[in-house]
């Protein structure tokens, strides 16, 4: 420690210190400016032309406007964070024949942000690919696509959350696992080996088609947790797993919990093909004829010769080791109806396939995600190994479907709380962020 004896001393540390904060701030400022890049304007080729030119782990800042994107998808082929300027202020549509309006093929991670996405009626959102991502898409509104909003295709893990999903035809979201690889690596429930779908708003008022809020296959692995479903009669199944037919293997599993649910007509809130997983804490509202559905394709589906695809217990794929509690609809727990078509409730059965009760040792994973904190930068230095458990939160529950208490610890809305410092600090100029560093320090 040094000791200062008198004024002119002082004068010298004051002048040293000086010269240190500013050789600081030069560097700070070169790196703020050297890892953000600002599209010239919303043009596709222009904003092309800033991810491009975007160092890996950099961010990309869209202009204001309403912009219409034309000539083929946004390719994205690198960790980074591509950011409107301001939550509702950047608008994308999709321009006329256009398949997706952001295709990311990469590594790392990518985060998508602050963006409003139109799908115009057609055409898909966002679509990752990869067998070694991490992603985030939050804060957006995604609306009018004509497919699905968001779709994740291999072995990706991350977080889908705070977004507004708005009148999207088919799927708001679509989860494809990586099919036998999924298969054959051990279950992790409660883990980060999922794709999350957390604290979003999806509604259905209006578009004709809707199927889906989130719909899954080929090996997934997902975890649908406190969202919020608005939808007039026109979804048929808001929440939904594929099995085992003719698409590849089946959904691998799937958490769903915390979520409101409510629909002016449905026959099922919940259709459950395949796979292992947890249902719980779930409310519905509105007009159900069945809130939880479970079934088998190949119990039911014949082949040309006449024969079920499955004739032996078990199915492939099938419902197993599935534990259903605490899900309420109106003033009553609901439990699981079985659909009777074939073999199907020979080959589904309660006490040996699901259980109408919780699952014994299970921990749901940390709330809120932990990238939900993270940067571009920190995601891809601290990315855990598939499959790792970090701190869990845990969620009280009862043990059992037949005593219904309100069980769920905090369901955030799509307000953002979680991450406003974060969206702030992104929006900041360089100088402000700069400010922001160094000032606590002098």
């Amino acid at each position: 420690m040094e000791v200062v004896l008198n004024k002119t001393h002082r004068r010298i540390s004051l002048r040293g210190n000086s010269i240190l904060v500013a050789v600081c701030l030069v560097s700070l400022l070169s790196n703020a400016f050297s890892n953000t890049v600002t599209a010239k304007s919303g043009s596709r080729a222009d904003i092309q032309n800033a991810i491009n030119a975007a160092p890996e782990h950099g961010t990309v800042i869209i202009p204001k406007g309403v912009h219409t994107i034309q000539g083929g998808s946004l390719q994205v082929k690198k960790s980074v964070t591509i950011s409107g300027s301001g939550k509702k202020d950047t608008e994308l549509r999709r321009g006329s024949g256009l398949t997706w309006l952001f295709q990311a093929i990469a590594d790392g991670f990518v985060r998508i942000t602050n963006l409003v996405l139109d799908g115009n009626k057609g055409g898909g959102g966002i679509r990752f690919r990869s067998d070694n991502l991490e992603m985030r898409v939050d804060n957006n509104t995604l609306r009018n696509f004509g497919t699905r909003a968001v779709e994740t295709n291999g072995n990706i893990k991350g977080v889908i959350d705070n977004n507004l999903f708005q009148e999207n035809k088919i799927t708001d979201v679509v989860v494809y696992g990586d099919n036998e690889a999924s298969w054959k690596r051990p279950l992790s429930l409660g883990s980060d080996d999922a794709v999350y779908v957390e604290d979003n708003v999806f509604t259905h008022e209006k578009v004709r088609g809707a199927a889906h809020s989130i719909a899954s296959n080929h090996g997934s692995r997902y975890v649908f947790r406190y969202n919020t479903i608005r939808d007039g009669n026109l979804n048929t199944n808001p929440i939904d797993a594929h099995g085992n037919f003719e698409y590849g293997r089946g959904s691998r599993s799937y958490e769903i919990y915390g979520n409101k649910i409510h629909s002016a007509q449905s026959f099922q809130g919940m259709y459950i093909r395949g796979g292992t997983g947890v249902i719980f804490d779930n409310e519905f509202t509105g007009k159900f004829t069945h809130p939880i559905v479970l079934e088998d394709y190949r119990s039911f589906n014949k082949t040309r010769s006449g024969r079920y695809y499955s004739e032996t217990y078990p199915s492939i794929d099938q419902i197993s080791d599935l534990h259903i509690w605490n899900n309420g609809y109106g003033q009553s727990t609901v439990g699981a109806h079985i659909r009777d078509r074939g073999l199907t409730r020979k080959h589904i059965q309660n006490g040996r396939d699901f259980f109408l009760k919780q699952k014994s040792g299970y921990k749901p994973f940390t709330y809120p995600h932990p990238l939900t904190k993270k940067s571009t930068a920190q995601a891809s230095a601290s990315k855990p190994s598939h499959g790792s458990t970090p701190e869990k939160a845990s969620v009280a529950s009862s043990g059992s479907a037949g005593k219904r208490v309100s069980q769920v610890t905090r369901v955030a809305s799509v307000s953002n709380q979680i991450n406003g410092e974060e969206r702030v600090a992104l929006m900041q100029s360089p100088w402000e962020r700069l400010l922001d560093m160094v000032t606590p320090d002098l």
